[in-house]
């Protein structure tokens, strides 16, 4: 049963998404979308887990994960930064680097050079018993475009796919399958990475794009 309507380009997803003409033949309904997994940063914490099961408890309004029934074809994957003030939830620009305005303190004690320890680190990905990625660098992830914010007033610039890279080969996540997703970064001892501000947080934010496998 094939989605009527539906249009992939260009050619390289064109080609993922007829790959997953079985889910289709057995009923499932497979869509564009993505999984958003945000993680609050601390102090001295050198690994990061990014859990993409949906859980009512924890879940933030901005994240999306999968229900239990369904799967989810990454075709690509994305790292980024961000900083949250709890009062103002879901206005929050994705930062593609670490940002000098974006990640100073109260007391304008620039964080940014801590914070690159999450680019110098790695992400690894293990769906059931199967290790897909052992450790990829998170360099990869790190894009700083051609201007960039200068004042509170302003942005920096970015594009569609910026801070996104595409998977090669491609990994399917698992609902009813534990996927374990985790990044490792070299934190040392005295690395300042952390908000000091009171209701301010610094997040890492994994993102995947690709296909939604469901039968919803």
């Amino acid at each position: 049963m094939e989605n009527k309507g539906v249009v992939i380009s260009p050619d390289r997803m064109r080609s993922i998404f007829s790959g997953l003409t079985k889910y289709r033949n057995e009923g499932f309904i497979t869509s564009p979308g993505f999984i958003r997994v945000e993680q609050a940063i601390s102090n001295g914490k050198a690994v990061y887990a990014f859990p993409v099961t949906k859980d009512q408890n924890s879940d933030t309004v901005t994240e999306r994960k999968l229900d239990r029934n369904d799967k989810f074809m990454v075709t690509h994957m994305g790292l980024f930064l961000m900083k949250r003030l709890s009062t103002k939830t879901g206005i929050e620009v994705l930062q593609t680097y670490p940002n000098i305005l974006e990640f100073a303190d109260v007391s304008s004690t620039f964080l940014g050079a801590d914070l690159e320890t999450f680019y110098n680190g790695n992400i690894g990905i293990k769906v059931g018993q199967t290790v897909y990625i052992e450790a990829m660098d998170t360099r990869k992830f790190r894009s700083v475009e051609d201007v960039q914010q200068s004042a509170a007033t302003n942005k920096s610039s970015a594009r569609e796919n910026s801070g996104f890279i595409e998977l090669t080969p491609q990994i399917l996540l698992d609902g009813d399958q534990k996927n374990d997703i985790s990044l490792t970064a070299p934190v040392h001892s005295s690395a300042l990475v952390a908000h000091t501000t009171a209701s301010t947080t610094n997040y890492l934010v994994w993102m995947a794009r690709g296909f939604l496998i469901t039968r919803k």
